[in-house]
């Protein structure tokens, strides 16, 4: 069972991507279907996420989601909340692995008509797959994804150390605030015909 619709993503055009432009190995392992861009899944557990977002010395992280069960209560929590988090995973598929994941909020807001706001956390990557565009194209595929859902921006709040990784899909810093943000989405010209006006 997968957290949302993937429908969301496959309506975004791999072909088109600003990462996968730059990242050819990436490129053919996803077009090769070798590689899948996808919801979380409430088995994922098995996949290596709770490894992967237990990285980089989060011990207390590791140690609360050791156990299928709380995993399976943090995603049962995430799809009753159905509409307010879009977590999306590229998974090896060879490996049967998880090699990155990545989470878009969604917070409604009164302002822009009772439009929505997104903000992206927790862009995460298996160590050893790293620099090959991973993080990038999660990043891509989720800002596309609030664009489709309607949010009038999305925002990242990204440490000075990885605004590069950030600019490179279009995120770029605004003045006197802690995120990057991204309110020209990127290559959105084959989807603007497609929306309802009201998410124009």
């Amino acid at each position: 069972m997968e957290l949302f619709s993937k429908d969301l993503i496959d309506g975004v055009s791999m072909k088109d991507s600003i990462t996968l432009s730059k990242h050819s190995s990436l490129k053919n392992d996803i077009l090769s279907n070798k590689s899948m861009v996808r919801p979380l899944r409430s088995d994922d557990y098995l996949k290596g996420f709770v490894e992967l977002i237990s990285e980089n010395g989060e011990e207390s992280i590791k140690r609360l989601c050791d156990s299928k069960f709380l995993f399976q209560d943090y995603y049962s929590i995430l799809s009753e909340c159905m509409g307010m988090y879009y977590v999306v995973v590229l998974e090896d598929l060879r490996l049967k692995k998880i090699l990155g994941a990545a989470t878009l909020t969604v917070e409604q807001k009164f302002i822009h008509s009772a439009s929505k706001r997104g903000r992206i956390i927790d862009v995460k990557v298996d160590q050893g797959y790293q620099r090959i565009g991973i993080g990038s194209l999660l990043l891509e595929v989720l800002t596309r994804v609030s664009y489709c859902i309607g949010c009038y921006k999305t925002t990242i709040v990204s440490p000075n150390s990885l605004q590069v990784f950030c600019e490179n899909v279009k995120y770029h810093a605004e003045p006197n605030q802690n995120h990057l943000r991204n309110s020209k989405f990127l290559c959105m010209e084959n989807l603007v015909a497609s929306l309802p006006s009201s998410k124009i």
